[in-house]
């Protein structure tokens, strides 16, 4: 009960009163698909998922308010989930291109549903993984939630590097490189070479040692030769590379 009163004045300091109220019970109680945001525009989540859980991380925590450059130009949203962040973050830098990769069937339909009037966001239903190569998902512990893996367990589904996007999309930078890949960042960050690290300017990662043991050592050894600062928001590591 204490929690979800703490939740209810997140809401309506975030959406006002009345607004942040009415929005609480919409989504709290009456399991409400759509909903719209001025800011935004129309919200799709799904019942019985984790969708309302990201949006209160996401659009009610704001656990994506970060400090970025002044005009950032491309932003990864590796593990794009429903597009919840993809879409706060083009609110924010409406002149950002953002790649938004997914590779779970169900999550990418919604992602695309999401950001559909967005015309900054790119939706790519692939893997964010350490080499292009064919890799498999497989449910971890719940439907909307998946593991990618290479031991010939799920569906497969191809990959994409963050060389091959900044090859692909030529910016150079990558301004935020969002990660929220569910254990695969332990392949990514093990997978040599690593000269793409030098060109992130904002690594915002979620490690999942609960999934797969020693992602966080295989973060953290990637960067040894890297100066940086680190700032814990929420579930995300923030770091900001000093290039």
């Amino acid at each position: 009960m204490k929690t979800q009163i703490i939740l209810l004045f997140k809401y309506m300091h975030r959406f006002g009163v009345v607004k942040g109220f009415l929005l609480f019970i919409q989504l709290r109680y009456i399991n409400k698909e759509e909903i719209y945001l001025s800011e935004f525009g129309k919200v799709h989540l799904r019942r019985n998922t984790s969708d309302f859980d990201v949006f209160n991380q996401v659009m009610v925590s704001k656990e994506y308010d970060l400090a970025l450059p002044d005009n950032p130009a491309f932003i990864i949203d590796g593990g794009a989930n429903i597009g919840l962040t993809s879409m706060y973050l083009s609110h924010k830098y409406p002149h950002a291109t953002i790649v938004s990769i997914e590779p779970d069937e169900k999550n990418f339909l919604q992602l695309k549903k999401n950001t559909a009037g967005y015309l900054n966001i790119q939706p790519l239903k692939k893997a964010l993984w350490g080499k292009e190569e064919n890799v498999y998902i497989s449910n971890s512990n719940s439907a909307d939630s998946h593991t990618v893996n290479n031991n010939d367990k799920g569906v497969v589904t191809e990959t994409v590097t963050v060389s091959s996007l900044l090859n692909e999309y030529k910016y150079g930078i990558v301004d935020l490189l969002k990660m929220d890949v569910e254990g695969a960042e332990k392949e990514i960050f093990e997978t040599l070479p690593l000269d793409w690290l030098s060109k992130v300017k904002v690594l915002a990662i979620e490690v999942h040692d609960r999934f797969k043991l020693g992602c966080a050592m295989s973060v953290f050894k990637a960067l040894t030769d890297y100066k940086y600062t680190l700032a814990i928001k929420g579930e995300l590591l923030i770091i900001h590379f000093l290039h």
